[in-house]
């Protein structure tokens, strides 16, 4: 049985490992064949994995005003054990001023966050803006040994619950154009696709032609 709560401060360990995988698990789609084979955080931070996933955790613990926070992630629980998690948040908690706080809490220098900032261009040149007066999901994993266990579409079900609840007229979700198993746990639930965007930088690094904006109205 798969049960869901909010995530506490006690589950950073495990909230840093959801939002490493959730970048890490777009680069294990034998399709995608791009240049970078590591995920979006370690373009930035090109530290091994334990000292990514300490920041990650830092993340979730302390930066409240964006979307990493632990007050913004459900986790799914299997007997007792944390098997995936996913955060919901507005557009207010992915603003580039709160970002830029967050990282210089966090010790960077302004000109270490530029040079990260630079990394990332491929991904923002199809990056697609959170709409207005919507729910955002992300950062969805679902640890290895757990999958194909229901436990995505239960996660994603108590986000709609919590929209409906809210009072948000949609939801929306990204993922990578080609991603088809992300592609079809969304629209299992009712999400749609609404738009695509391209470019060629970021298939050359990626593999993927863009990314895909999936909406769900109520």
């Amino acid at each position: 049985m798969i049960k869901i709560r909010s995530a506490v401060p006690e589950d950073a360990e495990y909230g840093a490992m959801i939002i490493d995988l959730a970048g890490t698990q777009q680069f294990e789609l034998p399709s995608f064949k791009g240049e970078q084979k590591v995920p979006l955080w370690a373009t930035s931070w090109p530290v091994p994995k334990e000292e990514r996933l300490e920041r990650l955790g830092w993340l979730f613990m302390n930066a409240v005003k964006v979307s990493t926070h632990y007050s913004k992630f459900k986790v799914a629980e299997i007997d007792g054990r944390i098997a995936g998690g996913l955060c919901t948040h507005t557009r207010e908690h992915d603003r580039l001023n709160a970002w830029l706080r967050a990282w210089r809490k966090m010790g960077f220098s302004y000109m270490e966050i530029i040079a990260g900032y630079m990394k990332w261009m491929p991904f923002y040149r199809t990056h697609l803006p959170i709409l207005e007066n919507t729910l955002v999901v992300e950062f969805v994993a679902t640890f290895p040994e757990f999958q194909r266990r229901g436990v995505i579409t239960a996660l994603l079900e108590d986000a709609i619950e919590k929209a409906k609840s809210e009072g948000y007229p949609r939801m929306q979700v990204t993922t990578w154009i080609g991603n088809l198993a992300s592609k079809k746990a969304y629209e299992k639930v009712g999400f749609r696709i609404d738009k695509e965007k391209t470019h060629k930088s970021f298939e050359e690094l990626y593999g993927s032609p863009g990314q895909v904006r999936l909406i769900l109205e109520f």
